[in-house]
């Protein structure tokens, strides 16, 4: 799994379940170039444009993220700053998928 961020934003890469369709690099070649390395180019478009495409992958090998800060209290309370997470990027705390409550919810539901 490859991790590439820009700023606040972060793009996940699952090579190995990549079906090569090409899609993300006819539709946004900026950001996606198979030719040059590394691959993925975060600052060849805006979030806005690369979590567009993103949502369309075929195979579920692109996901993306928000760096959120989750902040702890002693006493198990949560708080969140920064956007929030988004489809796939899988972070858990305890066991739990923080991204899930909070795409549901719009703040973490722990």
């Amino acid at each position: 799994m490859n991790h590439y961020t820009k700023g606040a934003f972060t793009i996940v890469c699952k090579p190995a379940v990549c079906i090569h369709s090409s899609k993300c690099f006819q539709d946004l070649s900026a950001v996606f170039d198979p030719r040059e390395g590394p691959w993925i180019w975060p600052e060849g478009a805006i979030t806005e444009g690369i979590v567009s495409l993103v949502v369309k992958c075929l195979s579920g090998a692109l996901s993306y993220y928000y760096n959120a800060v989750i902040a702890v209290s002693r006493h198990w309370q949560f708080s969140v700053s920064g956007k929030r997470c988004c489809r796939g990027s899988g972070i858990k705390f305890k066991g739990k998928d923080l991204c899930a409550k909070m795409e549901n919810k719009g703040a973490c539901g722990i």
